[in-house]
């Protein structure tokens, strides 16, 4: 058995197991007409069984890890691997409170080794090479999870099994809750994220981000289908904006509520607006900050476009061009404008004094969606880490000072912020890409107090001005790596 390349480790990439013949697929509404097998006697939980040709079994408290006759774990991977599971269990159900998966009141939850000859439903079970795991339901409606075996010959200290375990995990506490619809980017987001929790700051987690801060301009609900695709993988690093509600909002809570309660909205991001409204935060804030934050880093103080999740065999779009002071004008190709929830970075090299930066732009998108923009500046300096601070986030407002003396250089992060999420679709035959949001931007030098003048000039015709006031830099709260609340041993 061929181990598997970096690119199937980082990051953890997945799947949903096929559809089968006969297979239910229970949701909340009807999970209940589910027959669940009775508790044992003396009040533990029992197995029940789903697939054939199995020939190797380990269980913990609340889960069974099982295989066929092509493949095994090891006394010690098994035993480490169920630790791991336990683990998640405790940290997402326990102490998180998420949603508890479907039957695991009265039974483990079975974690296959897919490609080791068990079947389901007369058919072979496998798992495709590039994925590290997969979940579904099995043919009787109780939620399963498939690993690749192969995870275990490329992984000599247990991290990536572990956090790929949670990761999988998580899914089935998704599917159980089945709360919105068109949401494969949040359910990866989110498993990226409940897995961080157990080993928080984990470089693997982090590496997964890398997709989004090369390629800021793609937005954070865009999925590729081709796993062919160079960003196959973007939307796993969403997991940036649930870390920065919890970390820079400090309410971890308003996840766990979006990921449990919908409250009757089956739009995704349409709940979160509502949760953060409710503790007087607002989405355009936190997708803001979140690119923000971002471009400063991993919270560890590990450059996130250097060592960490630079890929050479994708395109570098950051910063998305380059500005210079006193300039002219400066606007993104068409092919680097902004979807929604997505970024330009632009950077100005060596500024000498502070800095006035103007933004104007066309009113709708190049699907006639209203916009609105966020933006946030990053003051970099070779003494201290870099600082980031929100400008502004869906205001309407044309002018923002940036007190930029000093530094070596300022990215300004400029954020496409709509009410609608137009993303590929297929007009007549043809596939259209996302709609994509336009401006322009300029800076000056700083020559005193600015005024905020939003009539006349260009701004009458096709662009509207962006207004903003001054203010001082305060670097976002970025936990440092940590211990985790619960670590499986490591192999």
């Amino acid at each position: 058995m061929s181990s598997l390349s970096s690119a199937h480790l980082i990051p953890f990439v997945c799947g949903i197991l096929a559809p089968h013949e006969n297979m239910p697929t229970p949701v909340a509404s009807d999970s209940a007409a589910i027959t669940n097998p009775a508790a044992l006697a003396n009040n533990t939980i029992g197995d029940h069984e789903a697939v054939e040709g199995v020939v190797g079994v380990v269980t913990s408290e609340h889960f069974a890890i099982k295989w066929g006759d092509g493949g095994s774990l090891e006394p010690t991977q098994g035993t480490e691997a169920l630790a791991a599971l336990e683990a998640a269990w405790t940290v997402q159900i326990e102490q998180l409170g998420f949603t508890r998966p479907f039957g695991m009141d009265v039974a483990r939850m079975n974690v296959y080794l897919g490609n080791t000859g068990l079947l389901m439903g007369g058919q072979p079970l496998l798992i495709p090479a590039y994925a590290g795991g997969i979940y579904g339901f099995d043919p009787a409606g109780w939620p399963l999870i498939v690993m690749n075996p192969l995870i275990w010959q490329t992984d000599p200290n247990g991290e990536y099994v572990e956090m790929a375990l949670a990761h999988e995990f998580h899914h089935t506490t998704q599917i159980t809750a089945h709360l919105y619809d068109n949401d494969k980017w949040w359910t990866e987001a989110l498993a990226v994220w409940a897995a961080d929790q157990q080993r928080p700051g984990s470089l693997l987690t982090w590496a997964q981000a890398g997709l989004l801060v090369q390629q800021p301009e793609v937005g954070l609900e865009f999925v590729a289908t081709d796993v062919e695709s160079a960003l196959f993988a973007h939307h796993y690093g969403a997991f940036a904006l649930p870390f920065t509600i919890a970390e820079d909002f400090e309410h971890p809570d308003i996840i766990v509520r979006w990921s449990t309660d919908n409250n009757g909205n089956r739009d995704v991001l349409g709940r979160l607006a509502e949760l953060l409204k409710g503790e007087g935060l607002s989405l355009d804030h936190a997708v803001t900050t979140m690119w923000a934050s971002l471009q400063t880093g991993h919270p560890g103080g590990v450059a996130l476009l250097g060592e960490l999740a630079r890929d050479p065999a994708v395109a570098d779009h950051n910063p998305t061009f380059e500005l210079a002071v006193g300039g002219d004008w400066g606007s993104p190709t068409a092919a680097l404008r902004p979807q929604r929830n997505g970024a330009n970075v632009v950077h100005i090299a060596s500024p000498v004094d502070d800095l006035v930066v103007t933004i104007e732009s066309p009113v709708t998108g190049s699907a006639q969606t209203p916009v609105r923009w966020g933006i946030a500046a990053v003051r970099c300096t070779a003494a201290s880490p870099c600082e980031a601070s929100v400008l502004q986030s869906g205001e309407a407002s044309n002018v923002v000072q940036i007190p930029a003396a000093g530094a070596d250089s300022v990215d300004l992060v400029i954020v496409a912020l709509a009410d609608t999420y137009v993303g590929e679709q297929v007009v007549r035959g043809k596939l259209e890409p996302a709609e994509t949001f336009d401006y322009r931007v300029r800076a000056d030098v700083d020559e005193g107090a600015v005024g905020c003048s939003c009539t006349g000039g260009s701004a009458a015709g096709l662009f509207s001005l962006l207004c903003a006031g001054s203010f001082s830099f305060v670097a976002l709260r970025r936990r440092a790596a940590q211990a985790p609340r619960v670590r499986a041993p490591l192999l």
